[in-house]
């Protein structure tokens, strides 16, 4: 089989047309062995022909370990058929494209996400800062002993704005037991 001529004749079809949508860059000779940036060696490929094409270098050039490590890189840890990677390829381009707005759960402004997954999963972030977030975790409640307001964890069931009050407060209801209150 003549490997030289089909990858010639897939890169000569790149040249020819303009593909619309998901599209790949190729180097028409690969950078490990002399070729340039120059828009005379690149050439736009579907993602199943880029694939083919890094298969096709390493059967006409076995001997470079540089192109061998690319159809890796692009095969991952199982290999894959063109088919199956050019659909991956898409797939993961268009999950990062979809963008949505969802409202801090503190403030309520508008934050712009971008989907990372295929599915429909809940994106993990609820706030739009840190500041948001550490907000949102705290509630402000007036102190059992002298009445000032103060802040505390949502999840810690403070009384007492400070361990003077604490103490204040055993010391007129006569309470002895350490444990009994916290600050």
């Amino acid at each position: 089989m003549n490997y030289k001529r089909i990858y010639e004749s897939i890169v000569a079809r790149g040249k020819e047309r303009v593909i619309e949508g998901y599209k790949e860059r190729h180097h028409i000779i690969p950078r490990c062995m002399g070729g340039t940036d120059d828009p005379d060696n690149l050439v736009d490929l579907t993602a199943e022909e880029h694939y083919v094409c890094h298969q096709l270098l390493v059967k006409i050039y076995p001997e470079r370990p540089k192109l061998i490590h690319a159809v890796v890189m692009m095969s991952g840890l199982k290999h894959r058929r063109n088919k199956l990677y050019g659909w991956h390829k898409r797939r993961a381009m268009l999950s990062r494209k979809q963008q949505f707005i969802k409202h801090c759960d503190h403030c309520g402004c508008e934050m712009k996400m971008t989907k990372l997954y295929f599915d429909e999963v809940t994106y993990p972030r609820r706030w739009c800062s840190r500041n948001c977030r550490t907000e949102a975790g705290n509630i402000t409640k007036p102190c059992q002993q002298c009445g000032k307001l103060f802040t505390s964890k949502k999840h810690k069931d403070r009384s007492f704005c400070s361990h003077n009050c604490v103490w204040t407060y055993k010391k007129e209801n006569k309470i002895f037991n350490i444990r009994l209150l916290s600050y």
